[in-house]
Formats: structure tokens, sequence, C-alpha cells
């Protein structure tokens, strides 16, 4: 599988401090209303479109960090990003304030000038979940940004023909423990991603169909949302087999 615990932190709103936009209703065409408000629409829409450049000028740097093959430096990003060197030192700036990256010990500089700043995924700040169900074994554990794992909970079993409220229960106390892990560590969970050993047609939607664990047309999602650990938690399902839809 791939890294699900980045794809959570991707989906983050980076910019918890901007402005609401507000959606705006149908009525009289604008020559008809007065300019003030016409103005009004139109600061609206600019910052819609701002807040919306900034999220994604965000996420590209983020992602452009955390998928280096090595810790790039800001004129780095600069460069693999088309941005200028000023907007990645401020969207730098605001990474560092979230605790989603980290910056490394300065490079010896081969010309003069000031040494460049490696910059890496932070480490142990925050962490996505992932569980496996499996026939013989039920698995929790716990990824942070720089991919280390940093809990994990196991148990062996016969989980074939299972009664799924009973299995997803299980899953859901080992999860409370390494939430409990988590939370000690001051670790932000973001997010728990399921495996499962059968066919989904979606990222969140049912599981239709698990034959060596006995499973049909289940909302594995909405099940293991009924207990209190992931509630509030978004849940992907991630399938062994191939995906439907």
């Amino acid at each position: 599988g791939g890294s699900p615990h980045r794809e959570f932190v991707i989906a983050l709103n980076l910019c918890p401090g901007r402005a609401r936009v507000k959606a705006m209703s149908t009525g009289p065409s604008p020559a008809r209303r007065p300019a003030r408000s016409s103005g009004k629409r139109a600061g609206d829409r600019s910052a819609a479109r701002q807040a919306s450049l900034r999220v994604h000028n965000l996420t590209l740097v983020l992602r452009h960090i955390l998928e280096a093959t090595s810790p790039p430096s800001r004129a780095d990003i600069a460069t693999a990003t088309g941005l200028t060197r000023a907007t990645v030192s401020v969207l730098v700036d605001r990474l560092l304030r979230a605790e989603l990256i980290r910056e490394l010990e300065p490079l010896t500089p081969q010309r003069a000038g000031r040494p460049a700043i490696p910059l890496a995924p932070a480490s142990g700040t925050i962490a996505a979940i992932g569980i496996e169900v499996n026939v013989d074994y039920l698995g929790v554990c716990a990824l942070d940004l720089a991919g280390e794992q940093v809990s994990e909970r196991m148990v062996t079993g016969d989980f074939r023909n299972s009664d799924p409220r009973l299995v997803l229960a299980g899953v859901a106390a080992l999860a409370a423990e390494v939430v409990t892990d988590l939370q000690n560590d001051g670790i932000r969970v973001v997010g728990a991603c399921v495996a499962l050993p059968g066919l989904v047609d979606s990222r969140s939607g049912p599981l239709r169909h698990a034959p060596n664990l006995g499973w049909r047309d289940l909302d594995v999602g909405l099940m293991l949302r009924e207990h209190a650990v992931f509630r509030g938690l978004p849940v992907r399902l991630r399938s062994e087999e191939r995906r439907v839809g």
C-alpha cells in the first residue's frame, strides 16, 4: 500500500484563520443592486480565490517536502514548484508553526551566501491510524508524517465467517489503546485507513464482499463510527483486492 497518513495531512485545513466566505444567494442582477453590494460580492469572490490559492500553494509545498527523496531547501522548493522564494518562505513558516515540517541542520555553503536549511516532515506531531482486518489477525498501527511507527497493537484469531460487529468492536478497542498512546505523547490523530480482504466500491463506501470473512454489503466506516474512538475521525477504506467503481 501507500502512505495513507500523508493523504490525511494533505487534506487538513492548513489555513484555519482564514475568513469564511459566505455563499451568495440568487437574486436581482448586479446592475440593480447598489454599488456597495456589488463590491462586497466582488470582495467575497476575491477572498475565496485568495483562500483557495493559499491552500493550494500550502498543499503543493507540503507535498513536495513529504515526497522528496532528500530534504529540500526553500530555494529547491521554489525551483520545483515555480513559486517565488518570498512566497515559499511565507508558506514554509506557516507549515513550521503548524508542526507539519521541521528544519534540519544548515548545509555547509559551497559558495558565498547564507547556508541552505533542509526541510523534512515533522516527527511525533501528527499521525494517522492504519487498520488491517484479516482472517487470522487484527492489526492497528500509527504512523507519523516522517513515516515512523509510533504505536502498534495486534491480536491473532480465527475471523473466518465472523460476526462483523464483534470483530469491529475488537478493532475499536485496539484503536483506543493506540490513540491513548498517541495522546500521552502529545501526538494528534488526523484519520484512519482500514484495509479489508474484499471488494469495496469507494474509499468510504460499503464493503461489497469479503468471502474469507463471510462479510457482504457492510458500511464498515459507519459501523466503526459507532465507537467513540472513531467519532469525528475521517475513516477511509482500502481493499486488498480490486476496488469497484
